[in-house]
């Protein structure tokens, strides 16, 4: 998207900002680690949401099973670092 002719030739390309962006984007490392580590953790809460948004009413315990799973997968990939995901919760 970044390096197609339309995006290059465009009045925004040339402008500081653009070359910023672009410059971000393909050559900042952390930046697609970044967007990688968003995607993992908000996959599988969208996956629990699409679920019970579903027209399909599932019975109450498979809803809790599905979020469990949820939790299970935000764990592991947040390598069982509770504070990492659990900030949020100890102040309820």
């Amino acid at each position: 998207m970044f390096v197609s002719q339309d995006k290059t030739t465009s009045n925004h390309a040339n402008k500081n900002e653009g070359k910023q962006m672009v410059n971000i984007v393909l050559c900042d490392h952390r930046f697609l680690k970044f967007i990688q580590y968003c995607l993992k953790c908000v996959t599988p809460l969208v996956k629990v949401l699409r679920l019970v948004e579903g027209d399909t009413k599932h019975v109450m315990s498979y809803n809790y099973e599905v979020m469990d799973r949820a939790k299970e997968q935000l764990s592991t990939y947040l390598r069982n670092q509770n504070s990492r995901y659990k900030k949020g919760l100890e102040n309820n």
